[in-house]
């Protein structure tokens, strides 16, 4: 099941289940492979994302903070 981790930087800023990524900083993510994609969302804590998503139909742009969530 897909879903949005509770109290997650994505979940605070509004991402929603159905978003599609179209970029994450500044790259287009039709270049990369799904696990390419997801190493773009790696890095130490406070590591500045920007992601463009579309939402039916709509552009939307977030930008939020890496945290580690285990600890």
């Amino acid at each position: 099941m897909v879903n949005i981790r509770p109290n997650s930087p994505a979940q605070l800023i509004g991402l929603q289940l159905g978003d599609v990524i179209l970029e994450v900083n500044g790259s287009d993510v039709e270049k990369y492979t799904l696990q390419e994609v997801i190493q773009l969302f790696k890095g130490p804590d406070g590591k500045k994302i920007t992601m463009r998503v579309e939402r039916q139909g709509k552009p939307f742009l977030y930008e939020f903070y890496l945290k580690d969530l285990l600890n």
